[in-house]
């Protein structure tokens, strides 16, 4: 928008404002009425008639200006900050609904291996089971958007595309998603009250620019995140091959520690430090001596000094990884009493971690129904009894209660073998 060009209008008009008032003054005195002098005053009331005009069309441009700064402030302040794809599609969503006045939007992402779109996030449809509709490349309405690569308007729908018809769409805005390096995929507004116009068109393809980059930031941070996940598991998974009876312990922890952590309703953050503290909790037994761990017979009281030192011995290894800070507690004091006999610190009750709490419980579990040298495995009713036996000395009561209700979920964990890798589905 032109500033000069908006102050030139504004003097102007006060300067025809002012010779105006000058003429119909000397207008008022009789002698000076006078045919040339009268068209001269029309004249100039008939420029500050265009520049009011002129001035009403800059101030709604400063107006639409205004709105397309404010948008960008907000999203810059509610999405560019976020890392959850999920949380970021529900929000670019929102904010294109309520800046168009549309009814109902959906995002959808490509897949170009199986070359077509999937929708991952959809508002305004109710009941209506959208999320995970799969879209062909070939449908008309994004084979056009794909050609010209610009937010598409279509205000006078026809039927021959799969999303208006499955719909009944009454009209549609369509705006690519997408960086200098890839196409993410595209967001899609439908039923305005009235019509799309290029306004709508130019602040949602503002938005769509402006957050694509929050997506593709969403992408890398999800496949660092995994990539992160898969190098802890891969690390917990060479700590316990080196003792064949108790491969996969870790793993398993991990798995039963988010079964449980689901159950009592625990925040994603939560949920990720104990996931992160089920697979390192027993890390420290690198440096606990083979004949130690492969020992068949009851340990003597040095050996188990030996192995009371691998919480703070994996504590120590992995305090000084940040991305690892928010699982110390649950490694640290997995093998605290809730009776206070515990170790390292003889902490009692709830003064022990929850995540700690949680952990002493599936590792114990998980101990027992394994196999040993020492002695046969337990089966699963067996190894909760057991839990139940030492509830409200050795584990949390309300937590072994809450974990014994899920034992059909446990069971069927097991018979299935489908405790797999599920670093990318924690929620």
């Amino acid at each position: 928008m032109n500033i000069r060009k908006l102050k030139k209008v504004i003097f102007d008009r006060k300067k025809c404002e002012s010779i105006t008032k000058d003429f119909s003054t000397l207008m008022a005195i009789p002698h000076q009425k006078h045919p040339t002098l009268k068209r001269l005053v029309n004249n100039l009331v008939s420029e500050l008639s265009k520049k009011e005009k002129e001035l009403e069309n800059l101030s709604s441009e400063v107006s639409n200006i205004y709105e397309e700064i404010v948008l960008l402030y907000r999203v810059s302040e509610d999405i560019i900050s976020l890392v959850n794809l999920n949380e970021i599609l529900y929000t670019i969503i929102s904010y294109a609904l309520s800046q168009v006045n549309a009814s109902q939007g959906i995002i959808i992402l490509s897949n170009k291996e199986k070359n077509e779109f999937e929708i991952k996030a959809s508002l305004g449809f109710e009941n209506l089971v959208v999320k995970g509709k799969k879209i062909n490349y070939e449908d008309t309405v994004f084979k056009r958007v794909i050609a010209s690569g610009k937010t598409y308007i279509e205000n006078n729908l026809e039927h021959n595309s799969s999303v208006i018809r499955d719909f009944s769409f009454k009209n549609i805005l369509v705006s690519p998603l997408r960086t200098k390096t890839i196409n993410i995929g595209y967001l899609c507004l439908f039923n305005k009250p009235i019509d799309y116009d290029s306004l709508d068109s130019k602040i949602i393809t503002i938005l769509t620019n402006q957050t694509s980059i929050s997506i593709e930031k969403a992408f890398l941070y999800a496949d660092l995140q995994h990539l992160f996940l898969e190098s802890v598991e891969a690390l917990s998974s060479a700590i316990d091959a080196k003792d064949h009876y108790t491969h996969g312990h870790s793993y398993r922890v991990a798995q039963f520690a988010l079964l449980l952590a689901n159950k009592i309703g625990l925040p994603l953050e939560k949920k990720k430090s104990i996931h992160l503290a089920g697979l390192l909790h027993d890390i420290g037994k690198i440096k606990t001596p083979m004949e130690i761990l492969h020992k068949p017979d009851v340990l003597t009281k040095d050996e188990f000094v030996e192995i009371k030192k691998h919480p703070q011995v994996s504590t120590d290894i992995i305090k000084h990884i940040k991305k690892l800070e928010t699982a110390l507690p649950g490694v640290l004091y997995h093998h605290e009493h809730y009776s206070g006999e515990g170790y390292p610190s003889k902490l009692k009750g709830e003064n022990i971690p929850l995540e700690a709490r949680i952990l002493c419980i599936v590792d114990s579990f998980d101990a027992m129904i394994s196999e040993r040298s020492y002695r046969s495995k337990m089966t699963v009713k067996q190894a909760l009894q057991e839990l139940y036996n030492y509830s409200g000395t050795q584990f949390d009561p309300k937590l072994v209660e809450v974990f014994s209700s899920l034992s059909k979920a446990i069971n069927k964990m097991l018979k299935n073998h489908k405790i797999k890798n599920t670093s990318k589905k924690i929620s």
